[in-house]
């Protein structure tokens, strides 16, 4: 049967070595592609194609009520710290070992400041980064964890230091900014784009770069600034604002407008 047929492109595509005459064979059967940011495009490379396929669109992601079980103080973690948080799968390419070595070279840095590493996720990775953190008691490891808004709004910055090759539109960002939560983030895929908007912004940038000693070294910049009380506030400020950009309703309406033109197109009414 015939059928209209909407495809979403969420990222890794591009980075798997799918044979292009695949590609090819189910793009002439879609009707309509819905993508995130340019990178999902490139596996269409050398096909032809046509642009009036391809949709670009948000992400979103429902917001979880939910606490994270423990508190701060519960987790030794004075009032008073900045603490900063990674949520990511531990694999490879997720900033896992690189943020790590960034707080503790922070912290030696900034002893003036009380400091916290909050970590969530769970993988191969996290094995690399429980041994590189030792028995560091400012270091926080809380295992795959479903509370992450919760785990966001007990955090005082987040860090999404991504070099995943196939990283577009993390949802981890978007739940840092639906809790006001500023970011620091590499800037690969969408991410520029999501947490600087207009004369809004939410959280810092930092270059994608792939000597691991220089990367690391511009989290750390990146986080001595993240230091500064006031700019993370204007900087939260600007993340919740944004925040409220990456709802379920509108991304609904969103897909709502794919499905619409697809009928359009082929003569059907909605």
């Amino acid at each position: 049967v015939d059928l209209p047929y909407v495809s979403t492109l969420h990222g890794s595509y591009e980075a798997m070595e799918i044979p292009k005459r695949n590609i090819a064979a189910w793009a002439a059967r879609i009707d309509l592609f819905g993508y995130l940011t340019e990178r999902n495009l490139s596996a269409f490379e050398s096909i032809s194609v046509p642009n009036t396929k391809f949709r670009k669109l948000r992400n979103a992601m429902p917001i979880d009520p939910r606490p994270y079980r423990r508190t701060r103080a519960e987790m030794g973690i004075p009032d008073e710290a900045v603490v900063f948080t990674l949520v990511a799968r531990g694999i490879a390419g997720k900033g896992w070992t690189e943020s790590i070595q960034a707080f503790q070279k922070l912290r030696a840095r900034r002893t003036d400041v009380a400091l916290a590493f909050i970590a969530a996720g769970d993988g191969p990775l996290t094995t690399a980064a429980r041994q590189i953190a030792g028995d560091d008691p400012d270091i926080h490891f809380l295992g795959f964890e479903t509370a992450v808004h919760g785990v966001y709004r007990m955090s005082d910055v987040a860090l999404v230091p991504s070099r995943f090759p196939g990283e577009s539109y993390p949802l981890c960002l978007i739940q840092a900014m639906q809790v006001g939560l500023p970011a620091i983030a590499t800037d690969t895929g969408e991410i520029a784009k999501m947490i600087r908007q207009d004369r809004l912004e939410a959280g810092l940038t930092i270059p994608y770069l792939e000597n691991d000693e220089a990367f690391v070294a511009a989290v750390v910049e990146a986080m001595d600034q993240m230091l500064d009380k006031g700019l993370r506030t204007r900087l939260a400020n600007g993340a919740a604002t944004l925040g409220e950009d990456y709802s379920m309703d509108h991304l609904a309406v969103d897909y709502l407008g794919l499905y619409r033109d697809v009928l359009a197109r082929r003569g059907n009414s909605t």
